[in-house]
């Protein structure tokens, strides 16, 4: 008896290695996404100014943000480039983050094998005094802003360009683009649908102009027609649950190749036991177990995985 209705993952560009450098940008999903990858301490830059949720505000970070300003807001120094963890002290401090972290990004960017981004709505904000983008409002008073939801022709243009300036860059990017799962309640359940399903046509236009370099991972789909059930969704009805972010991992390695599926079961083995908790941690016995397997994580890493350039 068929109980699900299984979606069909594409043959990728190509397979994701251990030995490749990854991007991953987006939403929260593609932290969730790239968290396996980080904890196996493979060569990846997750989210580097925080999440981000539009794909104007996405390319716009692709593209450069330029010299980020500190503004002060209800946490404290920030700027609109990077979200609420960022918030410093003082405009010294949060000026100076989000220039490393832009300078990071762009490192990242120009070295990365894999760039893979997810879009989470067509919906963005700007500042009503200059116009600005904002990656995050900061909880500053939303009367501070306007709303915008351009067209899927407008949205196309400018990812476009921002695609073309990144191929120019760095010839092998490979761009894997992913829809977050993630539902907008508070645009409305309809607007919600309306916002992903402009999303999907993004994807599948940039899909087709560029097909040498990017390519489309169906984890939308899988939520919403493979698993399709609250029993998949976190508490808030709106999450994908932990058990739902696992299983689209899982299918992901559809994509990976036989040593990065070994390289990540081999890591997360030998990583269980440094993560649990011993009676006594002080004990010889634990000491030197504990000691015997950081060596064979770091030599299982010095052979799966580039050393930084």
């Amino acid at each position: 008896m068929q109980l699900l209705t299984p979606v069909s993952v594409p043959a990728p560009l190509r397979l994701f290695d251990a030995s490749e450098r990854y991007v991953f940008m987006g939403s929260c999903f593609a932290q969730h996404m790239g968290r396996r990858f980080s904890e196996a301490e493979m060569q990846v830059n997750v989210n580097p100014l925080g999440p981000v949720y539009s794909p104007c505000v996405l390319s716009q970070a692709l593209m450069g943000w330029g010299s980020p300003k500190a503004v002060s807001g209800p946490l404290g120094w920030h700027t609109w480039v990077t979200d609420t963890s960022f918030t410093r002290p003082s405009a010294d401090e949060a000026e100076r983050i989000a220039v490393q972290s832009v300078e990071t990004l762009r490192r990242s960017l120009a070295d990365a094998d894999h760039l893979v981004l997810t879009f989470g709505t067509n919906h963005h904000y700007e500042l009503l005094s200059t116009g600005q983008l904002v990656a995050n409002c900061h909880k500053h008073s939303p009367r501070e802003f306007r709303e915008c939801v351009l067209p899927l022709s407008c949205l196309l243009d400018r990812v476009s360009a921002t695609f073309e300036f990144l191929f120019q860059d760095n010839p092998g990017l490979i761009i894997t683009l992913t829809v977050s799962p993630y539902r907008y309640q508070k645009y409305g359940l309809h607007e919600n649908q309306l916002s992903k399903s402009t999303l999907l046509l993004l994807a599948d236009e940039l899909q087709q102009r560029f097909p040498r370099q990017v390519q489309y991972f169906p984890a939308y789909e899988i939520l919403q027609d493979e698993l399709r059930d609250y029993r998949f969704y976190a508490p808030d009805m709106l999450h994908p649950s932990d058990q739902a972010v696992r299983y689209i991992q899982e299918k992901l390695q559809q994509w990976m190749t036989p040593s990065l599926t070994d390289y990540l079961q081999q890591h997360e083995r030998l990583g269980r036991f440094l993560l649990h908790r011993p009676f006594d941690s002080s004990a010889p016995q634990y000491q030197a177990q504990a000691e015997q397997t950081r060596l064979q994580l770091a030599t299982l890493r010095q052979r799966y995985v580039k050393p930084n350039r």
